[in-house]
């Protein structure tokens, strides 16, 4: 008598979820925030950039209370 085979997963079986790949990209970014925060440079041209982003924003939200 023949062995049976294993039938072959679909492919959609095999795909990760979205939470899954959420779950991966998170792990990523908190691998490389806690690398940032270790390098004095990364962190302080990341706060830097932020600071710069934040009166943009403000700019911005300041000319549309004129309007």
């Amino acid at each position: 008598m023949a062995k049976k085979t294993k039938k072959s997963k679909s492919v959609a079986a095999e795909m990760p979820s979205d939470a899954d790949f959420r779950a991966e990209s998170d792990m990523r970014t908190l691998i490389e925030s806690e690398k940032i925060k270790k390098d004095k440079g990364r962190m302080s041209a990341a706060l830097k950039k932020g600071k710069e982003q934040r009166v943009a924003l403000e700019s911005v939200i300041d000319k549309k209370k004129e309007a």
